[in-house]
C-alpha cells in the first residue's frame, strides 16, 4: 500500500512538471548582426554538419567565429573552408577548466550586441533559431536557453526517451527559471552582450558545468534568464555509440549533482516508483494502472524533446536501470574523487584545477 501510494505522488509529480510553460511571443524584429561563437577541439568530422546548418540561415546575418582550442586535428581548415572567423586560442591560463576559457577568449572578437555559444555537433533551423532570438529580445533577457532536442540515429537510441526524461525532471525545464532547480544546456546560450561582459565565463572559469554556473550567476545577481521551448531550435545527437554515450553522461550526471536539489532527487524517485508500479505491476491491477499511467505520459511527452519510439515504453524497467545504474556511478566516482578524461584532458570534479 504504501509503494503504491508513493506511486501515485510519482505519478503527480510526472503530470505536474510535464505542465509546459509557454512563453509569450509576439512579432519582433530580428538584430542585424548575431555572433556565433563555437568552441572547437579537434572537431573536424562534426563541425560540418553544425557550419553547414547556420549557412542556410538566411534571415539573420551572422558572424561565425570558431575558437580552435589546442586541437590536433583539420578543425582549423574545416572553419576556413566555409569561411568562419578562426581564432587560435592560447593556452589556458591557470585556473580555467572545460570549455570556458575558449568562449571566454572568442567573445573578446565578437561585434554584435548577441553573443550565441553553441557546441560543434549541433544543427540549427532556421524559423526555430528566428522565434528563439525574437522571444529573448521581446523580454529583453540577459540570458536565455532553448530546450535541447535529440537527433537519433543508432536504433538503440530511439528507445530512451524516459532516461533523458528522468534527467529533465531534476530541471525547471518546463518552468520560470529557478535556481533551485536550473535549466541550462551549453549547446546553445544566448547573451545580451554587454551583460556578458561584466559576467562571462571569466567569473565561473573554475566551474565544470559552466552552462548551469553562468545561468546561476545571472539569477544571484539580478539577471533576466529564461529557458524557450515554444520550438525547436536545434538538434544533436551527443554520442557516436553506446561506449561514448555511457562515459558522456556518466561525465553529466557527475558535474549536475552539484546543481542538483534534494528535493528533485527525492521527486525523481517517486517517478521510477510510479514508472515501475512500485515493484508490482505483475500482482495486482492499481499497481499495473500506475505503470499504464507513466508509460503514457512519457509517450506523449518524450518527443518533445527528442526522436524517441513509442517502442521505447516497453523497454521502461531497462531504461530506468540505465539511468540508476549511470546515477550510482557518478555518486561513487564523486565521493572517491575520481578523474576522468575529456577532450583529451583530465579532470576533476572536486578539484578547481
Amino acid at each position: 500500500m504504501i509503494t503504491f501510494l508513493l506511486g501515485c505522488l510519482g505519478v503527480y509529480i510526472l503530470y505536474f512538471r510535464l505542465q509546459k510553460f509557454e512563453v509569450p511571443t509576439f512579432e519582433q524584429k530580428l538584430p542585424n548582426l548575431l555572433s556565433v561563437i563555437i568552441p572547437a577541439r579537434n572537431e573536424e568530422k562534426r563541425l560540418p554538419v553544425l557550419l553547414e546548418s547556420l549557412k542556410n540561415i538566411k534571415n539573420i546575418p551572422l558572424e561565425i567565429i570558431v575558437v580552435n582550442d589546442q586541437s590536433s586535428d583539420k578543425t582549423a581548415e574545416v572553419a576556413t573552408t566555409f569561411g568562419c572567423k578562426l581564432v587560435e586560442a592560447p593556452g589556458r591560463p591557470e585556473g580555467w577548466t572545460g570549455k570556458s576559457w575558449a568562449c571566454h577568449y572568442g567573445a573578446k572578437f565578437a561585434s554584435s550586441d548577441l553573443i550565441l555559444f553553441t557546441d560543434a555537433d549541433t544543427r540549427f533551423f532556421e524559423k526555430g533559431l528566428s522565434s528563439f532570438i525574437k522571444s529573448h529580445l521581446y523580454h529583453q533577457l540577459d540570458m536565455s536557453c532553448p530546450m535541447i532536442f535529440h537527433r537519433s540515429r543508432l536504433w538503440w537510441e530511439y528507445l530512451i526517451g524516459a532516461f533523458h526524461l528522468l534527467y529533465l525532471l531534476g530541471t525547471n525545464f518546463n518552468g520560470r527559471a529557478s535556481i533551485r532547480r536550473l535549466y541550462a544546456n551549453g549547446q546553445c546560450l544566448l547573451f545580451r552582450q554587454d551583460f556578458y561582459v561584466e559576467n562571462s565565463h571569466f567569473e565561473i572559469k573554475e566551474d565544470l558545468a559552466e552552462d548551469m554556473a553562468l545561468a546561476k550567476r545571472c539569477l544571484e545577481f539580478g539577471g533576466k534568464y529564461q529557458v524557450y521551448s515554444n520550438s525547436i531550435v536545434y538538434d544533436v545527437q551527443m554520442f557516436s555509440d553506446f561506449k561514448s554515450f555511457y562515459r558522456g553522461w556518466h561525465r553529466i550526471f557527475r558535474l549536475g549533482l552539484k546543481h542538483t536539489s534534494i528535493q528533485a532527487s527525492l521527486e525523481i524517485t517517486l517517478v521510477v516508483i510510479a514508472m515501475l508500479g512500485g515493484g508490482k505491476w505483475l500482482f495486482g491491477f492499481p499497481e499495473l494502472l500506475l505503470v499504464i499511467v507513466s508509460g503514457f505520459f512519457v509517450y506523449k511527452n518524450q518527443k518533445l524533446f527528442g526522436e524517441f519510439s513509442g517502442g521505447g515504453i516497453l523497454l521502461l524497467p531497462f531504461t530506468i536501470l540505465l539511468f540508476t545504474w549511470i546515477s550510482v556511478h557518478a555518486v561513487i566516482s564523486n565521493t572517491l574523487g575520481n578523474s576522468y578524461i575529456w577532450r583529451g584532458r583530465n579532470y576533476n570534479t572536486t578539484s578547481k584545477s
